[in-house]
């Protein structure tokens, strides 16, 4: 269902969860009903955080409790088609909390993180160290440095360490 909210929003129903309604621009709206002349009433729901720094909402559907949304998600799956079946949302601009509908694209974990790369200039999103510490791990590997040692330096794995020392991870790199 699609509706026009009092400012122009344009919205849809939010899949698998009657009363909610979601816009174009991000803004996750409940449909409240008022017990007086059956009137229905509605409110901007104001988003969390998560850790990794995209807006969630907690939606209730009844009798069943609360589930965590991503904003950027719901705006997805109510707006764009997805007729490849991709998994993930990539943020257009690399700016996680900006949910509007011209910013976002399905796209497979690998053009995700390929977008990041290449368009955005970013290592990995969850990479604890830069090019620089890799390119000094390394180094150090080389020169014997136990990866015990290593470890407890740069704070990450044995297998981590091992891992750079040995070329397998940061790859790009030694090319």
């Amino acid at each position: 269902m699609e509706y026009e909210s009092k400012d122009l929003c344009f919205t849809k129903s939010i899949e698998g969860f009657p009363g909610y309604l979601i816009c174009k621009d991000g803004r996750v709206i409940s449909l409240q009903r008022k017990q007086k002349r059956n009137k229905i009433s509605s409110r901007i729901l104001k988003p969390g955080k998560s850790p990794l720094g995209y807006f969630t909402v907690s939606l209730s559907i009844k009798g069943k409790g609360m589930k965590q949304k991503k904003v950027s998600r719901l705006v997805a799956e109510a707006f764009i088609p997805n007729p490849e079946n991709k998994p993930e949302v990539n943020h257009k601009n690399g700016i996680r909390n900006d949910n509007r509908l011209e910013n976002l694209e399905w796209a497979t974990h690998r053009e995700n993180r390929l977008h990041s790369y290449r368009e955005l200039n970013r290592e990995s999103a969850v990479s604890k160290i830069d090019k620089a510490t890799a390119k000094k791990i390394a180094i150090e590997y080389d020169k014997g440095i136990e990866a015990k040692e290593l470890s407890n330096k740069y704070n990450l794995s044995i297998t981590q360490i091992i891992r750079i020392g040995k070329r397998e991870n940061w790859g790009h790199l030694w090319k």
